[in-house]
């Protein structure tokens, strides 16, 4: 029996890969963690679940995982790999970092393979849902899949007394207009933003006036979230378990967008989270079920901390990296032992050189090539 930590995420993931490195390093060869990618099965991995005589056994059966990209002969090279397998028994806990769609099987027929594919999604997500049940979960799925949606939140946190912007969610035209004009009004000024990207479609927050008439008709197709913008610093606070870090964020190039994403070339600083917005965020982080959290937060000009929205598999790398917060040990000591505090915490956060230094395997020099292009646009330590 060896107690296995499993990290559900493609091979490339970067938080992955760290946190990874952190528990095989806790347990000091009393258990490991493993990289486990959805997208192997069913052409490389497997999957068992028995019923019988009062109780449940399974195993797991695994390959090595994909990176984020595969050629077209993906499906032929999973078919040759070697199969390890892990009772149910010896999962220690489960991070649901990046689950991905199982590959389909490649029959001429496309009904037959959504038919493999939907019925192979049905037995691995029934397993982890029967799981999370009996084991830690980061997070437990039903719980971040409700935690994703945008209005779900903004009311959550309003009932936990966080600030938050005037905010309208809506796809009425003449709604959405009289909100604008009423902001403008009172002296203020908006944006725009969506409540769910496509893989294929999606935009960044966004300015948007009443000068922008054209626009409006377009929210009756597709529903927006429209605020009143907040002119202050960028705050990202990540929550594991119960530690709490906190970092600004600004761009090292002055942009018009109000979106932090707009560029990657940021710099961050660590600040702390002042105790009633910490409080009150704990309790908004345990009434949404998380274990971990990325939460968006401006710090206005007047001192207020104004929340924004969670992302509850957010990136936070960056954060580690550039204000030198302990998330990663936080995550292993979170998934090995049940908790994590700050006060736990004693380890030096990884650097980004030693970041760098976990990818060279998948970079073959491509990633640099492509920083010398597009510095602030490739960046793998994300959003």
């Amino acid at each position: 029996m060896t107690s296995t930590v499993i990290i559900v995420a493609p091979a490339d993931d970067a938080h992955a890969i760290a946190v990874q490195t952190r528990i095989n390093a806790l347990a000091q060869g009393d258990g490991r963690a493993v990289i486990v990618d959805l997208a192997t099965y069913p052409l490389g991995g497997d999957l068992s679940v028995r019923f019988e005589l009062g109780r449940v056994s399974s195993s797991l059966g695994l390959v090595a995982p994909l990176p984020s990209t595969y050629g077209p002969d993906v499906a032929q090279r999973l078919l040759k790999q070697e199969v390890t397998h892990i009772a149910g028994d010896d999962i220690r806990a489960v991070w649901w970092r990046r689950a991905r769609l199982p590959l389909p099987h490649p029959y001429a027929e496309p009904s037959l393979r959504d038919f493999a594919q939907n019925n192979t999604q049905a037995q691995i997500w029934g397993y982890f849902l029967s799981l999370s049940e009996k084991v830690p979960f980061v997070n437990v799925p039903m719980r971040e899949s409700a935690a994703n949606y945008k209005l779900f939140q903004l009311e959550k946190a309003l009932q936990h007394g966080l600030d938050i912007p005037p905010t309208l969610i809506t796809n009425n035209p003449q709604d959405a207009a009289t909100f604008v004009r009423e902001r403008e009004q009172a002296g203020g000024t908006c944006v725009v933003k969506q409540l769910r990207s496509a893989q294929s479609a999606g935009y960044l927050t966004q300015p948007i006036s009443t000068a922008d008439a054209h626009r409006f008709a377009q929210i009756q197709d597709a529903p927006v979230i429209l605020q009143e913008r907040v002119h202050g610093l960028d705050v990202r606070v990540v929550v594991v378990g119960e530690a709490v870090f906190a970092a600004s964020e600004e761009p090292r190039v002055a942009t018009n967008v109000p979106d932090i994403r707009a560029t990657f070339d940021t710099t961050c600083a660590p600040l702390v989270v002042p105790g009633d917005v910490r409080l009150k965020l704990l309790a908004l982080h345990r009434q949404l079920g998380l274990s971990f959290g990325a939460y968006d937060f401006i710090r206005s000009h007047d001192g207020r901390w104004v929340f924004l929205e969670v992302n509850p598999s957010g990136q936070w790398l960056y954060v580690e990296a550039g204000a030198a917060h302990r998330v990663s040990e936080a995550f292993a000591r979170l998934l090995w032992s049940g908790h994590a505090c700050e006060s736990d915490l004693s380890g030096e956060p990884f650097s980004e050189a030693e970041l760098d230094s976990m990818m060279a395997v998948f970079n073959d020099g491509v990633l640099e090539r492509a920083r010398a292009s597009s510095p602030v646009k490739t960046h793998w330590l994300g959003r």
